[in-house]
């Protein structure tokens, strides 16, 4: 792997051997379609919140290679030509899904409380239009 010495470079390398698109992995970040094209384009920082989302989405990238370039790409691997090419085991494939589900079941939760929420707003002024009709 050649050098690379910018962070916005290195995640579009994991990217890039990850199989997917740039727009995908945006959208798995929720930042819009074009973000990370015109970070690369520019060659531009990444902002904290923006790795701790890859880090989070991608528990299997090795912390120290996105941040600083060195060590391996992905976490268990023996060289990082070996890592570019596999996918991450089983362990971490789980351990990933198992964080969409509890980040999924918590939307659901704030998405039943913004419903009680409406539902009550809903009850009130029901109840405010039959006193004053």
């Amino acid at each position: 792997m050649e050098n690379i010495t910018k962070t916005i470079e290195r995640i579009a390398y994991f990217v890039e051997k990850k199989g997917i698109s740039l727009n995908k992995f945006s959208q798995q970040l929720g930042v819009s379609n074009s973000y990370f094209s015109k970070m690369i384009k520019n060659k531009a920082s990444v902002g904290s919140d923006i790795i701790e989302n890859i880090l989070r989405f991608y528990p299997e990238i090795n912390t120290n290679w996105l941040l600083t370039g060195t060590g391996d790409m992905l976490y268990g691997s023996t060289t990082s030509k070996e890592a570019s090419n596999l996918p991450a085991g089983p362990c971490k494939q789980c351990e990933l899904r198992d964080m969409i589900i509890a980040k999924q079941e918590d939307s659901i939760e704030l998405l039943k409380d913004k419903i009680s929420q409406l539902h009550k707003q809903l009850k009130d002024k029901s109840d405010d239009i039959r006193q004053t009709g």
